[in-house]
Order: structure tokens, then C-alpha cells, then sequence
């Protein structure tokens, strides 16, 4: 469009009220016309927020309404995220909650894209910082069967399928996972007995995970599957959990994609596996990068390699962790190098091994 079609108004040209028309013509407004305009344009915003807000659910253990309110909670979460979509946010107030009440093993906690759940609620707040994650321990469990054996637990406690850094898991207790499926498949019947990623990029934070046990991956697994899954871990504790095969706290797979989890002030205390008792990589014809920043891993055994970390790349893989403030105490495996000699003393570094 040639300048010489545009007429730029100046300060003594242009005085509120004014407004231009689709044809560029200049018109005064009245009093009027001017709080119309202001409605009109509140009405349009209003609408925008209601279609970007989700809707807010309330989750207590002994709930039976509807789930609109805490008044009226729901007892059910599973099936209140079966229900959610992208955009929810789910509170859950302190106690235990299982995946199946029927005994189904292969029953989990599936958190959809886009949703948020946050747990450590007394179950009054009409805030998300007046909660007391400690004080109210909001547990997920999978000891869905006989409370005193492990045997029939569900095979995976959380599971994520292609969800994005908006999907949250923020202030819970993950346990009693038992992923002991003997299957080598890669699946939540055999890895991540605490939760399992597929090809997801969740955010969780403040959450324990504890007891939970798998052949891959006893607290997480973390799979690529062929594309790329970049999980970012705050303030996260995993804590007795066991592997029989890689990885007792997190088992990363680059599942011929791009595995790069991140992980911040997280703590790896007491897991156990045959490699990797507190992180392992499977690179598996792919990448995997796995970044750490102020965690620290304590007294995690192995009983081959890896008594806190375990790398494990093929010729023609990618696979390394780079780790910054970092601290390691006690880590031992049977044979293999050590977390807590070289080139872990200095608490940063490099691994490509």
C-alpha cells in the first residue's frame, strides 16, 4: 500500500472520544456509544477467559457429590480424570487412593494432556499456596488387592501417554507400584512400577516416590518411543524402590527417539537394582540426555553396576548426564565405577561412558 494512502492522526488531529471506521473515516462518539464500546469489549474478554479456563474438580476420600465444590467432593478420582480434559485442574485433598477398586493390575492413575493435579490439601482451600503438602499426605497407591501382600498390586500406579509440559503432578505420594510382568516389551505391566511415561513430557513436582518395584524403571520409567519425551522433575524424592534389571529410582529410554528428562533438587535415597540403582539409561537406538541440578543421591546399592548412576549407550547411540551441584554419599555397586569417586567428588561433570 503506497505511505501517500495513509494519514497518520496527531494529537491535535485526534482527541478521545474518537474511533475509525473500516473506511478510515474519523467519527465522534457520545458518553453512549462509548460504554457500549466498554461492555462490549468486557463481553468479549469474559468469553475469551471462559474458553481458556478449565474446569476445577475436588477429590476427598469419603466424597460423594459431584466433585464442583469441597462441599461437594468426589470420592472417585479416577474416574473424575477419566472425565477431565485438557485444561482441568484436579485438587485432591490428604488420603489414600486406588487406581481399581476391582483388583484390575493393569488399572492406573491416567493423567491426560492438559490436566492438572495437585494433591497435599486439608480440603477447605480456596488457594493453591494455602495448601500443606506434608502436613496432608495425599497418597496414590496400587496396593489394590490384599493389603498385606504385594502380590496383586497394580502393575503401574501414574501413567502419562503424549502429554506436554502443561500437563502437572504436583504433591503426592506415589507407592506400592509392581510392575513384574515378565515381559521384555516395554510396557507398564513390567517398567515403572511408580509411574510410567510413554513419549511424554509432564511436569511433576513435590511428589515421593516410595516402595514401588519393576523390572525397568522401580519408581519411573521414562520412554521416548520414536519421538521425544523431556520430563521435568522438581523437588521430587525416590526412595526404596527396585529394579531387578535397570534402574531402581528412574529407568530413561531413548526408545529410538529422544529421552531427556530434567531434573532439579530431586533426591535418590536407598533404591536398589542389578544396574543403575538410582538412575540408568537405555539409550537404545536413540539418544539420551539426562540433565541433574542440585540432587543428591544417598546410599543407593547396585549389584553389578552403578551404585548411583548407570550409562549405558551402544556404539551408535547418544547417551551421556551432565550433572551441576550435585552430592553423593554411600552409593555402592559390586563392580563398575562409583558414583562417589571420580568424576563425581566435585559434584558437576560430564558422563559418556
Amino acid at each position: 500500500m503506497p505511505t501517500s494512502w495513509i494519514t497518520k492522526p496527531t494529537q491535535t488531529h485526534l482527541k478521545f472520544p474518537y474511533f475509525i471506521s473500516t473506511n478510515f473515516k474519523i467519527h465522534r462518539v457520545n458518553q453512549f456509544q462509548c460504554t457500549v464500546i466498554a461492555l462490549w469489549l468486557l463481553l468479549l474478554f469474559s468469553v475469551s477467559l471462559e474458553a481458556q479456563s478449565g474446569r476445577c474438580f475436588f477429590i476427598k476420600p469419603e466424597g460423594r457429590g459431584d466433585g464442583s465444590s469441597w462441599a461437594n467432593a468426589s470420592g472417585d478420582l479416577p474416574a473424575t480424570l477419566e472425565k477431565s480434559s485438557s485444561g482441568d485442574v484436579v485438587w485432591v485433598a490428604a488420603g489414600k487412593y486406588l487406581p481399581s477398586v476391582k483388583g484390575d493390575r493393569r488399572a492406573s492413575f491416567v493423567i491426560r494432556e492438559g490436566v492438572q493435579l495437585y494433591g497435599g490439601f486439608a480440603g477447605y482451600e480456596t488457594q493453591l499456596k494455602a495448601r500443606n503438602i506434608p502436613k496432608n499426605p495425599t497418597v496414590l497407591s496400587g496396593n489394590i488387592g490384599d493389603v498385606n501382600s504385594a502380590a496383586d498390586n497394580s502393575y503401574t500406579v501414574v501413567r502419562f501417554h503424549s502429554a506436554s509440559p502443561t500437563t502437572i503432578l504436583d504433591g503426592f505420594r506415589i507407592r506400592d507400584g509392581r510392575a513384574n510382568g515378565q515381559t521384555e516389551k516395554v510396557g507398564p505391566s513390567s517398567c515403572g512400577g511408580g509411574i510410567f511415561l510413554d513419549a511424554a513430557s509432564p511436569t511433576i513436582r513435590n511428589c515421593v516416590l516410595k516402595e514401588n518395584l519393576a523390572l525397568h524403571g522401580g519408581g519411573m520409567y521414562v520412554y521416548a518411543r520414536r519421538t521425544k519425551s523431556t520430563p521435568s522433575l522438581q523437588s521430587c524424592t525416590f526412595q526404596n524402590n527396585r529394579a531387578e534389571l535397570y534402574g531402581g529410582g528412574i529407568c530413561n529410554d531413548g526408545g529410538q527417539g529422544d529421552c531427556a528428562p530434567v531434573l532439579a533438587g530431586c533426591r535418590f535415597i536407598d533404591n536398589q537394582a542389578l544396574y543403575g540403582a538410582g538412575i540408568a539409561n537405555q539409550v537404545r537406538e536413540g539418544s539420551c540426555t539426562v540433565r541433574l541440578r542440585d540432587c543428591h543421591f544417598q546410599g543407593n546399592f547396585a549389584d553389578l553396576r552403578g551404585g548411583a548412576i548407570l550409562n549405558k549407550p551402544t556404539d551408535s547411540d547418544q547417551g551421556k548426564v551432565l550433572f551441576e551441584a550435585c552430592s553423593f554419599s554411600g552409593n555402592t555397586s559390586t563392580i563398575g565405577r562409583e558414583a562417589d569417586e571420580k568424576p563425581y567428588k566435585s559434584g558437576r561433570g560430564t558422563l559418556v561412558f
